[in-house]
């Protein structure tokens, strides 16, 4: 891991392995996440997936990305961009995700942010770090509606 000009940790991408992760951060309310230009996959520090619903700036661009998004390739073991460690392939709703144990962070591949979203209202098992990031985040009917909001937009600018 080497720092860019502002001091920022430059982070590779767990699934390309050689691509940069980009920063895209939220004006409005500071949250900073990760993106793979290359695979479209996310990066998620901590508690960032639960800031993620209110963020409405950067709900909507991620959402964008997530609606082309391509269907992962299977990889082999994958380490955290942050911390280096191993990632632990999981599952939260249905969904196949890793996770890193050891800084909390989530890796979530092209699509899988929309598919756990999308599978959220119905029974809630799985991996208990991300579930509750995903109740956090989606937990008052505000964030809800904004969530829905801002897919009915992106959906009917997609058509």
């Amino acid at each position: 891991m080497r720092d860019q000009p502002e001091g920022r940790p430059v982070l590779s991408c767990p699934a390309c392995a050689k691509a940069t992760l980009e920063p895209w951060k939220d004006s409005a309310t500071g949250l900073e996440i990760d993106c793979c230009s290359e695979c479209r996959g996310f990066w998620f520090d901590g508690e960032e997936l639960s800031r993620l619903f209110p963020s409405q700036e950067l709900f909507s661009r991620v959402f964008r990305l997530e609606l082309d998004a391509l269907t992962p390739e299977p990889g082999g073991e994958r380490g955290c961009p942050r911390c280096l460690k191993a990632l632990k392939l999981t599952r939260a709703l249905e969904v196949e995700i890793d996770v890193c144990r050891h800084c909390r962070g989530i890796w979530l591949d092209a699509g899988e942010l929309l598919l756990l979203v999308r599978s959220y209202p119905g029974r809630h098992e799985g991996d208990l770090m991300v579930l509750n990031q995903l109740a956090s985040g989606l937990a008052s009917a505000e964030s809800q509606q904004a969530a829905l909001r801002t897919l009915l937009e992106v959906l009917g600018q997609n058509e």
